[in-house]
């Protein structure tokens, strides 16, 4: 069967070139199935990301409508405000006016 060395050389190449062939092949498949797994993780993290901005948006508009709502709000508040506040004057001014007339009526 193996008449020469050449002939030892030659099925020693084959072998090893089948094995490096087999190591190929694996790391290609390991590599396909790693390539696999980034693709499904980055997938799932767009869509993770999507949400999350669908959910920043949605609060930015909760925001933006609370704040259409708020300036109406704050326009009454401050008319109940200025309205106490005249009321008050007008009550301090009232006893003011009763503390000087019980001052006069002390002095005769």
């Amino acid at each position: 069967m193996f008449s020469t060395t050449k002939d030892i050389l030659f099925i020693a190449l084959a072998i090893g070139f089948v094995v490096i062939t087999f190591f190929l092949s694996m790391a290609l498949y390991v590599l396909t199935q790693v390539l696999r797994n980034i693709k499904k993780v980055s997938s799932d993290v767009s869509a993770r990301w999507q949400d999350w901005a669908e959910s920043i948006t949605m609060v930015s508009h909760l925001v933006k409508g609370i704040n259409k709502l708020a300036t109406p709000l704050t326009f009454i508040m401050n008319y109940f405000k200025r309205r106490k506040e005249k009321i008050f004057k007008k009550k301090v001014a009232k006893l003011e006016k009763m503390v000087e007339g019980e001052d006069e009526e002390e002095e005769e």
